[in-house]
């Protein structure tokens, strides 16, 4: 017994439906799961005794293939070393877009230098900022971005013009990394610029980590000829259109 031709189209239509639908699912982001990555620059920073401003100034990751805008964001610096006072150590990070925090200004015991196994984790979700006490003893330590200063004036001529966003506890500062950088394009290149007042220290690498919430989620619907005939020309052929909706603000490319 022999198929009918309309029985053998319809049976057609409804496979390359489905194809096409796993095809558009796979391509068009239907996983709407935040995930996290880190890019790292391992090249170190040098800051000479009497020189302002140090090697790689700035130092620089370049980030690039993420698809999404962040949801969080953290900072790790290794291997922080100074010959002098640590509480004239500053960090401010750049973000793509131009956008800036200062990491660390002006905190730490004024008697006290780094050592060679000095490590800062920045970010929101620590319990508490550098203390004003902070030693410098080796170790890895993880705290909120900190600084005592209304003003930073550690960065010199050469370095990135202000305003720069300045966070707590003290002066008038109250930026977060989310309150500056969440919602923007983590590609493109992050700059980390370190100073300590002229004096000599060293840096020996330095991490940005995200976590990414990706594009909104899609919907994908598809439409075809209706009862195309494969007999006789010239409806011996059938289109499909395939229509892609957002269930976000961001428009579907």
């Amino acid at each position: 017994m022999k198929t009918p031709v309309h029985t053998l189209a319809t049976n057609l239509i409804a496979k390359w439906r489905i194809a096409l639908l796993v095809m558009l699912t796979g391509l068009c982001g239907l996983n709407n799961t935040a995930t996290g990555q880190t890019f790292t620059n391992a090249a170190g920073i040098t800051g000479a005794s009497g020189n302002p401003t140090p090697t790689q100034y700035p130092s620089k990751i370049g980030v690039s293939g993420i698809s999404g805008t962040i949801s969080s964001l953290t900072v790790v610096v290794n291997g922080i070393t100074s010959t002098a006072n640590i509480s004239f150590f500053t960090l401010l990070l750049v973000g793509p877009g131009g956008q800036n925090l200062i990491l660390v200004d002006d905190v730490g015991d004024p008697t006290s230098t780094g050592s060679p196994g000095l490590s800062f984790q920045f970010e929101d979700a620590a319990s508490s900022f550098i203390p004003g006490s902070f030693p410098g003893d080796p170790g890895s330590y993880t705290y909120k971005p900190t600084s005592t200063e209304s003003t930073i004036t550690a960065f010199t001529s050469t370095g990135p013009a202000g305003p720069y966003n300045i966070p707590g506890p003290g002066g008038s500062g109250s930026a977060t990394l989310a309150s500056v950088f969440n919602g923007t394009d983590p590609n493109g290149n992050w700059s980390l610029y370190a100073v300590d007042g002229g004096d000599a220290f060293t840096i020996t690498k330095w991490s940005v980590s995200f976590t990414i919430t990706p594009p909104a989620s899609t919907t994908t619907s598809i439409t075809s000829t209706i009862n195309p005939s494969f007999a006789t020309a010239p409806g011996n052929f059938t289109t499909f259109t395939a229509t892609v909706t957002s269930s976000g603000s961001s428009p579907v490319t």
